[in-house]
């Protein structure tokens, strides 16, 4: 199923005839925001919660974006492999599944991460220096493996990233020093 968009045109004034994939892909590109627009709108001092609140869903909608623009082109890279180009139900079905497979694979690996080094922090508090430093590298260095582990299973890095920030921010601040709070906030 092919469609012709009368918007857009070549140099020599020729209509160009999209595909439904490259319609979908660029769709997906257009959906995405600025992620700096809350920060000049809302006042993070006067109203933090709304800023976190509006903050976080232009992240979320741009994780979102990336993912979806990432199933549309393993959806056309499988339809190109069997020597098909043609969006069907069953390519349709494919894009539904790989894209909630990748959210939720995303979201386990950052959640797991998050846990690990939650239980890790909490067992293993002797092997830590009282100042800080090294439990703000071990935050930092979390977060990047849940990315790179994320990117490497063909999820999402950005939204295992993202998950694994807000679980330790949510069970392992209890477990920092005063310090290693202070710099990690």
């Amino acid at each position: 199923m092919c469609f012709k968009i009368e918007l857009i045109r070549s140099i020599n004034n020729e209509v160009i005839t999209l595909q439904t994939w490259q319609m979908l892909a660029m769709a997906s590109c257009l959906l995405s925001i600025d992620t700096v627009v809350p920060e000049k709108i809302v006042n993070p001092e006067r109203y933090p919660k709304l800023f976190s609140i509006i903050f976080g869903e232009s992240i979320l909608k741009d994780t979102i974006t990336v993912t979806l623009f990432d199933s549309i082109i393993n959806i056309y890279k499988r339809l190109y492999a069997n020597g098909n180009t043609e969006f069907d139900a069953s390519s349709i079905g494919f894009l539904v599944l790989r894209f909630f497979e990748v959210v939720g694979g995303s979201i386990l690996i950052g959640t797991c991460c998050g846990i690990v080094t939650t239980f890790l922090f909490k067992n293993l508090r002797f092997l830590l220096d009282e100042k800080g430093v090294s439990e703000v590298a071990l935050v930092i260095l979390t977060g990047y493996s849940s990315y790179i582990m994320s990117e490497w299973a063909t999820f999402s890095g950005v939204i295992a990233m993202l998950f694994c920030g807000i679980t330790l921010s949510h069970f392992n601040i209890y477990n920092l020093t005063d310090e290693g709070r202070a710099s990690a906030k």
